[in-house]
């Protein structure tokens, strides 16, 4: 990139327009150190940003996936949880429709009800 006549050589910039500056300061943080640098608050408000990075630049570090996990499950609320469910739906589309089928509510065998010997219940 910055050894070929590109763009980023010419100007020393690169521009990533699908990350903020914030998550992408804490996935290189992640990235580089192997924690999220204590920046708990800042990763609940950026948490799909840094998991679609993982996804985007093929990090196949659980722990950082864990970690955006644990901070989904803490802002997760009922006015956010359907918007949640389609930015996962995006990153891992298999693993949000076998979820789906998972919580399918199972049908139940119909009993049939018990006579006795003279046809009455």
């Amino acid at each position: 990139m910055f050894s070929n006549d590109m763009l980023e050589q010419i100007s020393s910039v690169i521009k990533l327009p699908d990350i903020s500056s914030e998550a992408l300061r804490t996935f290189l943080n992640f990235v580089y150190s192997g924690s999220d640098g204590s920046s708990g608050a800042r990763l609940d408000e950026h948490w799909f940003e840094v998991l679609g990075a993982c996804h985007k630049y093929c990090v196949t570090s659980d722990t950082l996936k864990t970690i955006c996990a644990k901070s989904m499950e803490k802002t997760l609320n009922f006015k956010n949880c359907w918007l949640s469910l389609e930015k996962i739906s995006i990153l891992d589309p298999a693993r949000v429709q076998a979820a789906r089928e998972a919580s399918k509510p199972v049908p139940q065998p119909q009993v049939m009800p018990r006579y006795n010997r003279y046809g009455a219940m």
